[in-house]
């Protein structure tokens, strides 16, 4: 879950207005909300900060004199939250729960239903005591219920259960973590939360869910017999995969349904299909999981508990294909797709085209920021950039998946250069020496990437080897 610094600003508005010192010491960004309208980002010191939309307190900067729902436009600092380690965020329409490295969760917002685990409506962030003797590893947000997984496999759930998305056997909120006992002999490894339904994956591969099933998010059919009413939820985990003989590996929910992978490559997919989210060439909702044909196999998928995009990763190609909700289009089937980025056009120009299984482009154009792309424009002859999924999702949504972690872009265009930079990053025995230069600039933050490229500078290298009796202390290597 990675997005380049330099493609940050041109995939998130949200971010245009930040500035510059704040938004080159970014580390892990969280965009969320139903517009995509709040943001919580997180610096190399551990100082985490929000601002955008702030919907029932849930970007935990308190009693902000701008909190009932306005919007925020200078970043505040969290200050519950500095020093912590998070790790993770998770957002719901009006709640936000935060992980730390330590296996702490933290909340914050509206507590209408419970979805905050505590016995209070509050504005910071606040520790949930009740989980304070487990290690948690892993969080979800529905809509108005939560979802914390433990080290040890086990699955906790509160909030909202009107359709049995908290998976108790019955439809009564909860204001406290409950433990999930139908599932305590299963070793969970993988939760996630739609709108109002719920999936985990243990490590025998099995595939559960639960909650809502309107559309067949749940994968378990339209009905339990075939002269019972169609089955709009189900409030029991429900084994829908099993990985006995078909394991899964990986597994992620939209708004109103659920992608899966296997191990060998395949990928499965049920519920809501109208916005063709579900890859199959139809808009007709999948009430059992199907498969989702594609020319090579997938190494990994996503989507968002809000969104109707869905993104999956080949293993041998560099582009993401994609299916669902793209801007003002709807794209049935899964269709390989990668930004358009050349410093020779203006600062705006950026696109995303995509291509089909012969590598020629779509004929309908895919709506982006700024202008269409069709198969005319010049931009076909542009040079190709690699892209994740996580880049080609905030594209088009405008906003983040889950919580990414920000990397510096790589781009060195010369081996040596290259093999330099990873001596110096990762070898803890390396000391660089520079001599004099002709420039004053830091080599080391330059905003490209290069270290030291179109400058007069001759570094030199120097790796000690270890003393022992083999070796005499004098010998070292020189580059």
């Amino acid at each position: 879950m990675t997005l380049e610094r330099s493609k940050l600003r041109r995939s998130i508005p949200m971010l245009n207005d930040l500035d510059s010192y704040l938004y080159e010491d970014i580390r892990r960004v969280f965009v969320f909300g139903r517009n995509n309208d709040s943001v919580i980002f997180i610096t190399r010191n551990d100082h985490v900060y929000s601002y955008g939309r702030n919907n029932c307190g849930y970007l935990g900067i308190g009693n902000h004199q701008n909190n009932n729902g306005d919007l925020i436009i200078e970043p505040q600092k969290i200050h519950q939250l500095c020093g912590r380690k998070i790790q993770e965020f998770s957002a719901g329409r009006n709640h936000l729960l935060a992980r730390s490295k330590t296996g702490k969760i933290y909340c914050c917002g509206s507590n209408e239903f419970g979805q905050l685990g505590i016995n209070e409506e509050i504005n910071i962030p606040k520790q949930i005591e009740s989980l304070s003797n487990e290690f948690i590893i892993g969080i979800a947000c529905g809509a108005f219920h939560s979802l914390a997984l433990t080290k040890r496999g086990q699955l906790f759930g509160w909030g909202f259960n009107f359709w049995g998305q908290l998976g108790l056997g019955d439809n009564h909120n909860r204001f406290q973590p409950t433990l999930l006992r139908r599932l305590k002999r299963e070793n969970i490894v993988e939760i996630a939360c739609g709108q109002h339904h719920s999936v985990a994956l243990t490590r025998s591969g099995h595939l559960f869910t639960w909650g809502h099933n309107a559309f067949g998010q749940l994968g378990i059919g339209h009905h339990n017999h075939p002269n019972d009413k169609q089955l709009n939820y189900c409030n029991i985990p429900t084994k829908v995969i099993d990985g006995n003989d078909f394991r899964i590996k990986q597994v992620t929910c939209g708004q109103n349904h659920v992608l899966a992978l296997s191990i060998d490559g395949q990928m499965l997919g049920f519920g809501s299909n109208y916005y063709g989210q579900l890859g199959t060439g139809s808009r007709r909702n999948q009430f059992k999981p199907i498969p989702i044909y594609t020319q090579d196999k997938i190494n990994d998928i996503l989507t968002s508990p809000f969104s109707n995009t869905s993104l999956a990763r080949t293993r041998k190609k560099r582009n993401s294909l994609v299916f669902g909700k793209c801007g003002d289009h709807w794209l049935l089937t899964p269709i390989d797709t990668k930004i358009i980025d050349d410093n020779e056009q203006s600062p705006s120009s950026h696109s995303i085209i995509s291509k089909d299984e012969n590598n020629n482009p779509i004929s309908n154009p895919i709506m982006t920021n700024h202008y269409l792309m069709d198969n005319n424009s010049s931009m076909l002859t542009k040079k190709k950039n690699k892209s994740n999924s996580h880049e080609i999702f905030a594209e088009i949504n405008q906003s983040t998946a889950h919580t990414t972690k920000v990397v510096r872009r790589f781009n060195h265009t010369n081996l040596f250069w290259q093999v330099l930079y990873l001596m110096k990053s990762k070898l803890p025995k390396i000391k660089y020496h520079h001599r004099s230069t002709t420039t004053n600039d830091n080599d080391d933050d330059n905003d490209d990437g290069r270290m030291g490229q179109n400058r007069n500078i001759e570094p030199k290298w120097s790796v000690e080897k270890s003393n022992n009796h083999h070796s005499n202390h004098n010998n070292h290597l020189r580059i």
